[in-house]
């Protein structure tokens, strides 16, 4: 599933400065494996072998200001509960 996310001017002026953070909920870990993070056709790995929050950087330049396409997929099996993509201040 891919899900567009619209990055505003000022958001966008925020992830230049600051990058982005990725918030993963693992509530299950049926199968060990990578978690791929798309964005934009920007792919980034993180291994998910435990339940938890994962925290991933993302940096400012897989992002464009107004809509971006994000995907997670994997080589693993989970069950996911909250995402939150962010920016710190």
């Amino acid at each position: 599933i891919v899900h567009k996310i619209n990055v505003t001017e000022s958001v966008f002026s925020l992830l230049k400065r600051h990058g982005a953070y990725a918030d993963i909920n693992i509530k299950t870990v049926y199968k060990k494996g990578t978690l791929a993070l798309r964005i934009n056709e920007n792919e980034i790995n993180v291994p998910a072998n435990e339940e938890g929050k994962i925290t991933v950087f993302i940096d400012s330049e897989k992002f464009v200001q107004g809509e971006n396409s994000v995907e997670f997929s994997g080589t693993g099996a989970w069950e996911i509960g909250n995402i939150r993509i962010y920016s710190k201040r």
